[in-house]
C-alpha cells in the first residue's frame, strides 16, 4: 500500500472511530427508552384476547378516550399524529389477532380527511411506526425502508432536534416515551390551574385551527376517504361494526373553525355512513364540555375525558353493541 495512503487511512480511522463509539453509545442509551408505540404493541399483544373495542385517532384519541371506563373490554390504539391511513393499516394489521373484536372507533378531527403524517413537522414519527408496527405512510417498498438509516438508526428516528431533549428530562419525553400511558393505552392530561385557564383566550384558539389548516392539504382526502372505504368493508367482512366520532374542541377553537371546511368534513363523513350503514356521533360543539374539561383548546384534561368517555360508553358503545 503506498505509504501517504496508508497515512490516510490510519488518520481516517482515528477521526472516524470515536464518531462510531458515540453513535454505538447513543443507539444503545435509545435503544433502552420504550417509546409509547412500543408499550402500546406490547400491552395490545397481552390483551389480544380480551379486546372487544379499538379505538383509534391522532392525539384527540390518545387524550380524549380512556378504556377503563367502558362497559367492554377497550384498547386505546391512538398515538400523536397519527394519520387515518396509519389507522387503517393497523386496523387492518390487527382484525385478525383480535378474536373478541366486535367495535372499531374512529375519531375524525376537523383536519384528519386532509391530513398526513409525512407532510406535516412531525413526520419523524412514521419511523416509528415502521420500526415498530411494519406499516408507514411512505409509498416506498418495505425492503427499501430497511436500507433507509432514517427507518433503521434510532438516532435518525428521533432527530437531532430532540435528541437532547430525549436524553433529558423534558416534557417531549414524556410524550413520545408514553409515561403516565395505561395499559389500556390512554394517556391522561393535567388539569389545568386556575391561572392557566385564566390565560385561555379565543385568539390563542384560532392560532391552534390555523395551525391544523397548515396541515390540511386537499390533494389528501381522496386517498384517505379510499383508506377508510377499505377499512369499512374489511371490518364488515369480519362482523366487526365500526364508526366514527369526532371528539370535544373547546369554545374557542370551534369558533375559529371555518364553516366550508367544517362542513366538507361533514358531508364527506355522512357520505360513507350512508354507504355502509355506519354511524357518526358528533361531539365537536357538545355543550355539556366547558372550560375545566379541556387540558388546552382542542384536548380534554383527564377530568374531561373520563367525562367523555363515560359518555362515549353510554351514547355510542353500549348503542353498536
Amino acid at each position: 500500500m503506498n505509504k501517504d495512503l496508508f497515512k490516510f487511512v490510519i488518520r481516517f480511522s482515528l477521526f472516524i472511530l470515536p464518531l462510531l463509539l458515540v453513535e454505538f453509545a447513543i443507539e444503545y442509551k435509545l435503544s433502552l427508552l420504550p417509546t409509547s408505540y412500543a408499550l402500546k404493541k406490547q400491552h395490545l399483544e397481552q390483551y389480544a384476547s380480551d379486546i372487544e373495542v379499538l379505538t383509534f385517532g391522532s392525539s384527540h384519541g390518545l387524550y380524549n378516550i380512556n378504556p377503563d371506563l367502558f362497559s367492554k373490554f377497550g384498547f386505546n390504539f391512538a398515538n400523536s399524529g397519527q394519520s387515518l391511513i396509519l389507522d387503517t393499516k393497523l386496523s387492518l394489521e390487527w382484525l385478525d389477532k383480535l378474536p373478541k373484536l366486535k367495535l372499531i372507533v374512529l375519531p375524525i378531527s376537523y383536519f384528519s380527511l386532509k391530513y398526513r403524517l409525512i407532510r406535516g413537522d412531525e413526520f419523524w414519527r412514521d419511523t416509528f411506526y415502521f420500526k415498530t408496527y411494519g406499516v408507514s405512510e411512505n409509498a416506498e417498498p418495505s425492503f427499501l425502508l430497511k436500507l433507509d438509516p432514517r427507518y433503521q438508526l434510532r438516532l435518525w428516528m428521533f432527530g437531532p432536534q430532540h435528541l437532547f431533549e430525549l436524553l433529558s428530562d423534558n416534557p417531549f419525553r414524556s410524550a413520545l416515551l408514553g409515561k403516565n400511558i395505561s395499559e389500556k393505552g390512554w394517556l391522561s392530561a393535567d388539569v389545568p390551574s386556575a391561572e392557566q385557564k385564566a390565560k385561555f383566550n379565543d385568539a390563542d384558539g384560532r392560532r391552534q385551527v390555523k395551525r391544523h389548516e397548515n396541515l390540511m392539504h386537499e390533494d389528501l382526502l381522496g386517498s384517505n376517504l379510499a383508506a377508510l372505504d377499505s377499512l369499512i368493508r374489511a371490518a364488515q367482512n369480519k362482523k366487526v361494526n365500526l364508526v366514527f366520532i369526532t371528539t370535544p374542541v373547546s369554545q374557542a377553537y370551534w369558533k375559529a373553525i371555518d364553516s366550508k371546511k367544517l362542513s366538507d368534513m361533514r358531508s364527506s363523513i355522512e357520505n360513507l355512513c350512508e354507504k355502509y350503514s355506519v354511524n357518526y356521533y358528533n361531539y365537536l360543539q357538545d355543550g355539556r364540555f366547558n372550560i375545566d374539561d379541556f387540558y388546552d383548546y382542542d384536548h380534554l384534561n383527564k377530568n374531561g375525558a373520563q367525562k367523555f368517555s363515560r359518555f362515549l360508553d353510554k351514547e355510542v358503545i353500549k348503542k353498536e353493541f
